[in-house]
């Protein structure tokens, strides 16, 4: 092999090494300016996710687990799917115009294939805007119909019977699942 030959052979090598260099840097610098503009999004196994694009809600529930996302574009809204316990104080009319403080435990759950429901028509204040007016409802309703006297004794868990009935009746069809009220102390 002629000089003449060995150094065409070496330039040949040297550039392509030089281009696939150059290659690597390109698809280095693509991967870190794309890398910023991904993300994700876990939804822990006690929650269902809620997947919305420009803030429209898709109608699929989200399990537990990763979910890809691409920030500014889309979110994912999580909703506890455990029983809630919501504690509420509060003072309850009684048959003959009295006022009776209790403290009352609201025990719901989300049906998780109805969250992307539940956000859509109640919004991210679901509890304040729909079970806690419901169990109010509800409770005043039921309570009037017995004595002050009653509330103290043995009719507590009757009342608690035909709150639970009524909660369960309204937010069942809403996706609460298990509505019920627990009467702590009156």
């Amino acid at each position: 092999m002629s000089i003449e030959a060995r150094f065409r052979s070496t330039q040949k090598t040297t550039f392509s090494n030089h281009f696939r260099h150059v290659q690597l840097w390109r698809a280095g610098l693509f991967v870190l300016a794309i890398a910023p503009s991904t993300g994700c999004a876990v939804v822990s196994q006690d929650q269902v996710g809620v997947f919305r694009t420009f803030g429209r809600a898709h109608p699929e529930p989200l399990q537990p687990g990763a979910q890809p996302i691409l920030p500014g574009v889309h979110d994912v809204v999580r909703v506890p799917s455990r029983t809630v316990n919501r504690e509420v104080k509060l003072d309850l009319p009684s048959k003959e115009g009295l006022n009776v403080a209790a403290e009352i435990s609201i025990l719901y759950r989300i049906r998780p294939e109805m969250a992307p429901r539940i956000l859509e028509t109640a919004g991210g204040g679901y509890e304040e805007d729909v079970v806690l007016p419901v169990f109010r409802s509800a409770a005043a309703d039921v309570t009037s119909h017995y004595l002050a006297k009653d509330m103290h004794s043995g009719e507590r868990l009757n009342i608690e019977g035909q709150i639970k009935k009524r909660m369960v009746s309204i937010l069942e069809p809403r996706g609460f699942h298990g509505a019920a009220g627990n009467v702590d102390r009156l």
